[in-house]
């Protein structure tokens, strides 16, 4: 169901009308509302976030996010909530439990609140800032286990988010704890649709907090490592501090306060990811060449400002590309001639080869053997990334492309991530392409969106795989922040199909991603860093062996 918007009107008339729009859910006259912070509230002022008014759907972030922080005014009980001593993590229970009942409130009372508030998720998920958006195997004990719950009893309320993402984490949390136990917490947790108030909720949360947090029978070392050590996460649940606290509320933030207006799309410029990664959720669209419609902001986003800062950099891209094509030269291993028992012409040393019974006096040209291999390139346009980056980004790709379609035998692939429509990744040169294409395309992308790894990951590899060549490498360039054991993990995967890896990280504390992996903070730093990165694989060595 669409929500209405008014991006015509003026910016104070569209927030006087969703503040007048807001009060109508409670009776409290002398609620406050502010457009700054994360969405929350306090009972006395509803903080809806750093919204732009100008924005063209902010109605949606703000009416999305303003009905359920005023169901929380009208039906939390701030007073329960401030008695009770709770630990984090039941704390992060009560927050997922009343969420869950305040929604189910709602949508008894209003009949339009749930198209609100999942029209509202759609965007928040497309951006990547729910944590539903994660990789469950990316997340602490504590995060995993709300997020579940969560997802468990919104499946139940129709929440798209829930039904297309749920199976994901219970597969997960399933490999973390007992069958039985989980199966008692879920059934504990479903009490909460119909809890009379907020006190209910903290005892249901204390409960699922006893039974999950409760001493598993002493079993041996060996016993615990082989079922998956659920005691190890049990433990983590109960160990759960202020920190994973406060990163089980609110959103994922991609950008810093002050950069999530929860528009349609980031600002450009905006600054790294910061904690936590959202690998996009999406149920992967369909894999398309990469174009800037104006009629889909996720391509359209402040298209003109990358093609404006990427053409103006024409002689840095001729500079970068000699470097590359230097770098890609090959070397000369076989002779220009070859000694035969026939042949066109004589050898230049037919005599001496006829004194010493030598029937190889005649010439043929030597077979130049020209290389076989394939390079797969992946690179994030996530909001984060912003103009700078992705510019300088966007270059140092291209310079790579272009000096690659430049060497016989060598067929290379470029893709940014993640696409449009929800796609994990959108092609700007396809193999087979022609070069000025692919330049042409390179030139509008822009930044927007999460930062979708695992499906880029995924696709990217299925790409490799598809190819005979006896050398592939993929790169991958990103500013994500993700945990190292997993992108190990991924590296393995990789290898095992034969493919190289190399990794370029960018603003970010990322370290020992892959074994061959180069950390840069500044946009300068970005094709120094991919012209050290190529020259250390062992693909480049053997692409550039043959002549």
């Amino acid at each position: 169901m669409p929500i209405y918007t008014a991006p015509g009107s003026p910016a104070q008339a569209r927030i006087d009308a969703i503040k007048s729009f807001l009060s109508l859910f409670s009776k409290k006259t002398q609620v406050e509302f502010s457009f700054s912070r994360s969405p929350q509230t306090d009972g006395r002022v509803v903080w809806l976030g750093d919204l732009d008014a100008d924005n063209p759907d902010f109605e949606v972030y703000a009416a999305g996010h303003g009905i359920h922080e005023m169901m929380h005014v009208y039906a939390t009980d701030w007073s329960a909530l401030g008695a009770k001593r709770l630990s984090s993590f039941e704390q992060a229970l009560v927050n997922v439990l009343e969420d869950v009942r305040i929604d189910a409130l709602g949508m008894q009372m209003y009949p339009g609140y749930a198209a609100y508030r999942y029209e509202l998720a759609g965007k928040l998920q497309q951006q990547g800032r729910l944590h539903v958006c994660s990789h469950p195997a990316a997340l602490g004990a504590c995060e995993l286990f709300c997020v579940w719950i969560h997802a468990a009893l919104m499946r139940s309320l129709q929440a798209p988010w829930a039904l297309e993402r749920y199976e994901a984490f219970a597969s997960e949390i399933g490999t973390k704890m007992d069958a039985d136990k989980l199966s008692r917490a879920l059934e504990m947790a479903s009490t909460a649709y119909q809890a009379a108030d907020t006190g209910e909720i903290i005892s249901i949360a204390r409960k699922i907090s006893r039974l999950v947090t409760a001493q598993a029978p002493q079993q041996s070392a060996d016993k615990e490592a082989d079922n998956g050590k659920p005691e190890s996460f049990e433990k983590a649940l109960k160990s759960t501090d202020r920190a994973e606290l406060s990163r089980c509320l609110g959103l994922l933030d991609q950008a810093p306060p002050k950069q999530s207006r929860q528009a349609t799309g980031p600002q450009p410029g905006s600054p790294a990811t910061g904690s936590g990664y959202a690998p996009a959720a999406a149920s992967p669209g369909r894999v398309t060449l990469w174009r800037a419609d104006p009629n889909v902001p996720e391509t359209s986003w402040e298209s003109e400002s990358y093609v404006a800062a990427f053409s103006g950099k024409r002689g840095e891209l001729a500079r970068l590309t000699q470097a590359f094509e230097s770098l890609l030269e090959a070397k000369r291993e076989s002779k220009d001639e070859e000694s035969g028992d026939d042949g066109a012409a004589l050898s230049s040393d037919f005599l001496s080869r006829i004194a010493a019974r030598d029937s190889r006096i005649f010439t043929t040209p030597a077979e130049n053997r020209a290389p076989d291999g394939a390079v797969e390139i992946l690179l994030d346009r996530s909001g984060s990334m912003g103009l700078e980056m992705l510019t300088s980004a966007k270059l140092a790709v291209a310079a790579l492309m272009t000096a690659l379609c430049g060497r016989r035998g060598i067929s290379v692939e470029a893709a940014v991530f993640p696409g449009p429509s929800k796609a994990p990744v959108s092609i700007v040169l396809q193999r087979g392409d022609s070069l000025s294409l692919g330049l042409e395309r390179m030139r509008s992308v822009n930044s927007y969106g999460g930062t979708p790894l695992w499906n880029a990951l995924e696709w990217g590899l299925k790409q490799l795989r598809r190819e005979r060549s006896q050398v592939r490498l993929l790169i991958l360039i990103t500013d994500g922040i993700f945990p190292a054991q997993l992108l190990r993990d991924a590296e393995k995967t990789i290898n095992a199909s034969g493919v190289e890896f190399a990794v370029i990280s960018i603003e970010a504390t990322n370290s020992g991603l892959a074994r061959n992996q180069c950390n840069v903070r500044e946009p300068g730093e970005i094709a120094p860093a991919l012209l050290r990165l190529i020259e250390k694989t062992n693909a480049r060595q053997r692409m550039t062996r043959f002549a």
